[in-house]
Parts: C-alpha cells; structure tokens; sequence
C-alpha cells in the first residue's frame, strides 16, 4: 500500500480544527477527504496536506459524494476558502494561491 506524506505539527492542528468543523454538506461527523492527495503538489508547492475537506461519509465516498459530482473541483476550492476564511491560524500564502490556482 502506498503511504503520503506524513502531516506536519501545523498541518495536523488544521486537521484536528477541521475534523470539529463538521461535514460541509451536512454537518455530520466528518472524513477528512483530500482534494488531491496527501502528496498533491501544484506549482512546485505541496497543497495535499491544506487542501483536506471534513465531509461525512454519505458526502465523501456516498452516492451523492464528491467522488461523484461533477463539478468536484469547484466545490473543494469553494469549501477550502470558506474553511480557510474561517481558520483561527495562518495558511501559507504559497500554499492559497496554488490551490486558487489549480486547474485540473
């Protein structure tokens, strides 16, 4: 089985904050879902570790889930900026514009 990167302290007190957030959808005990990857990069500048979305199961990997829509990307990036708007710490700037930016 291949393994991501292991969060660093920052990154896991954003997971720990994001996993009391609820599901976006419905506010439900969350999954953390990771937009790409635990690994993911965009413009040399490793997102997949800040781009993590609480979703609960139904929504995560559910019929209705985010596996399963079609406009995913959209969404992860609407979810991540009202997430990020409301985090009490800072995300690296780097970090925010190469998930803005992001276009696959």
């Amino acid at each position: 089985m291949k393994r991501g990167k292991a969060p660093t302290a920052e990154q896991k007190r954003f997971h720990n904050w994001l996993a009391m957030q609820g599901c976006m959808e419905c506010g439900k005990p969350p999954e953390l879902h990771h937009a790409v990857g635990s690994t993911g990069s965009h413009n040399k500048v490793k997102i997949g570790q800040w781009w993590v979305i609480p979703l609960c199961a139904e929504h995560h990997r559910g019929i209705t889930g985010i596996h399963s829509s079609k406009n995913r990307k959209s969404k992860e990036k609407q979810f991540f900026r009202e997430l990020s708007d409301r985090y009490d710490r800072e995300i690296p700037e780097n970090v925010i514009l190469s998930i803005e930016s992001y276009h696959r």
